[in-house]
């Protein structure tokens, strides 16, 4: 129910995300405006999303804690994309985020 929830203040424009309930806070760093988000929208479902002014998303590297590349993931030709995250096991991870436009960011997640 609150990933159906979630995409329908997608729908409604970036304004819906300051809209976001305490146990779907974005979380980023390194990012230059608050409009960067790697947000967990249910168990395995990662959305990753940037102003539109950064560029689309053009790939994601996820890192276990200790830094070790557990996943690569390509972009999908829009500032925000959604990824199933079914294969990594339960734990916590390192997002590192870059753009067409050479801009990046980083967050961290956990499964």
């Amino acid at each position: 129910m609150k990933s159906l929830l979630f995409v329908a203040m997608l729908l409604c424009g970036s304004a819906g995300f300051g809209m976001l309930s305490n146990d779907h806070t974005p979380k980023y760093e390194n990012s230059e405006n608050n409009a960067d988000y790697i947000v967990m929208e249910d168990a395995i479902l990662m959305l990753v999303s940037t102003d539109s002014s950064n560029g689309n998303i053009d790939s994601v590297e996820i890192r276990t804690t200790s830094g070790t590349l557990v996943l690569t993931l390509s972009g999908c030709s829009s500032n925000a994309c959604r990824y199933d995250l079914s294969s990594l096991s339960s734990a916590n991870y390192d997002v590192d985020v870059s753009t067409t436009t050479s801009y990046t960011f980083s967050g961290s997640i956990s499964l």
